[in-house]
């Protein structure tokens, strides 16, 4: 007989052959990361010359269908900022122009939004009231009438406080007009208490006379060309008729985009976003939703806030001008809270208009009213208001304080009432990008902490 060898296609495996090429794999693979391992404790070599050419190379940007609109977009930029450092001029000129344009749409966006802080307030109690009784009928109700109700509030705000200050301030100078000779004649006394002191002691000083007629007419016309009958201010701005009409045009435009705005702001708010998710990735749209909702939020939390800080800050100086016997109090501490809606700095004009009117009936008590509204004002600017606005906006103190400075020095007053909810909503992103940068780092708040909670924590 003949034995026929046996090919390797006709080898049979068995189930023991199966399980001792797994465990050779098993090996292999160990082996794999022990060499790995291994050769990630030895320490790293210098790269050599062809490496770092390579390395050069791979560090190179590609131009691909990607990588272009970013060089075009930061081409443009630069083009455009160089153009706008070089032609300056044309650029004050195309601003004011864009400006002009939209200034009934940008006033009215601002009516909107301070009209809006109370509204919602109103809204909310509405919704307790009527929240069970009212039905469909008290849902389509509430917002024609807690818009309309805010309006009346605001404009009854702005009238009273209006009203009640420019009479009273006519009268106060009214009244410094006519003791001016009797200020006269009291300086004039006390120069001459002052020369027969100087007399005693062999002193010459120069005689002092106070040309009352002069300064009387000085006054008087003064006074006439603001709050007279037939030559006065406002009947000088009457030529002034078409400009007058224009301003009052654009702010009743401004005023019904307002209404608008605040009559359908979710269907606005909704429109939108949609607007912006056909035209934007999902991931970019997010994040734009996602500030703009803290901005918004920050803006609405500071008008409140500085709300807030103007009636405590009026409350006080009402209570302080009561305490002390100042003439005036209710008419000084509505101008200082009005005046106080600047932020840190607005309260000193109100003191300033506040002396003038008190120092026509005391000069000492106006002297002793400027020394409690600095104080009133250091107590206010350093704990009540960083407190109550720094909070209500998410800002430390110390930046509301530097951002009101900053801003205020470099771009004037409108720009101090914008700096610290700006600032807010630039701190709040900054806040939440180190955090997650610090997540992604694994680095502990130990290495951060303050001295003394590290040492606790010890």
């Amino acid at each position: 007989m003949i034995k026929l060898k046996k090919t390797k296609k006709d080898t049979k495996f068995t189930p023991k052959d199966d399980a001792i090429a797994k465990v050779v794999q098993e090996k292999a693979k160990v082996k794999e990361t022990e060499t790995e391992q291994a050769k990630d404790a030895l320490p790293e070599k210098a790269p050599s010359s062809d490496e770092k050419k390579n390395f050069r190379g791979r560090m190179t940007i590609e131009f691909n269908r990607h990588t272009v609109p970013y060089f075009i977009a930061i081409i443009t930029f630069a083009i455009v900022l160089y153009w706008a450092l070089s032609h300056t001029k044309s650029l004050n000129i195309a601003l004011s122009w864009i400006y002009n344009l939209f200034s009934p749409v940008i006033v009215g966006a601002c009516i909107a939004f301070v009209l809006n802080v109370p509204m919602n307030g109103l809204e909310k109690i509405w919704k307790m009231i009527f929240a069970k009784k009212g039905g469909k009928m008290a849902e389509k109700l509430r917002r024609p009438i807690c818009l309309v109700m805010s309006i009346l509030l605001v404009l009854g705000v702005i009238f009273a406080a209006v009203f009640m200050v420019i009479p009273e301030f006519a009268s106060s100078l009214k009244s410094l007009i006519n003791s001016i000779p009797r200020f006269a004649a009291n300086l004039e006394g006390w120069w001459d208490n002052i020369l027969d002191f100087a007399d005693e002691y062999g002193a010459i000083l120069p005689d002092f006379k106070v040309d009352t007629d002069k300064i009387m007419n000085m006054a008087l016309s003064l006074f006439n060309s603001l709050f007279g009958k037939g030559n006065s201010l406002f009947n000088q701005t009457i030529s002034f008729t078409g400009t007058i009409l224009s301003g009052v045009a654009s702010f009743f435009v401004s005023f019904i985009f307002a209404i608008y705005l605040l009559a359908g702001k979710e269907k606005l708010a909704a429109n939108s976003k949609r607007l912006l998710y056909a035209y934007v990735s999902e991931k970019h749209a997010d994040r734009i939703v996602e500030l703009s909702s803290m901005t918004n939020k920050t803006f609405f939390s500071f008008v409140t806030g500085q709300l807030t800080e103007a009636l405590i800050l009026g409350f006080l100086c009402f209570i302080g001008m009561q305490i002390f016997s100042f003439p005036y109090p209710i008419v000084v501490s509505v101008l200082v809270g009005i005046t106080a809606l600047i932020p840190l700095f607005g309260a000193f004009i109100g003191t300033a208009i506040g002396a003038f009117l008190i120092v026509l009936s005391s000069p000492i008590k106006a002297f002793w009213f400027v020394v409690f509204i600095i104080i009133l004002q250091q107590v206010e600017g350093n704990l009540i208001y960083p407190r109550v606005v720094g909070k209500s906006v998410g800002l430390p103190g110390i930046w509301v304080l530097i951002s009101v400075t900053v801003f205020g020095s470099a771009f004037g007053v409108l720009a101090m009432l914008v700096s610290v909810p700006l600032c807010a909503v630039a701190y709040s992103v900054l806040r939440t990008s180190v955090s997650n940068r610090l997540e992604k780092r694994k680095v502990g708040k130990e290495k951060f902490c303050p001295f003394k909670e590290r040492e606790k924590n010890e």
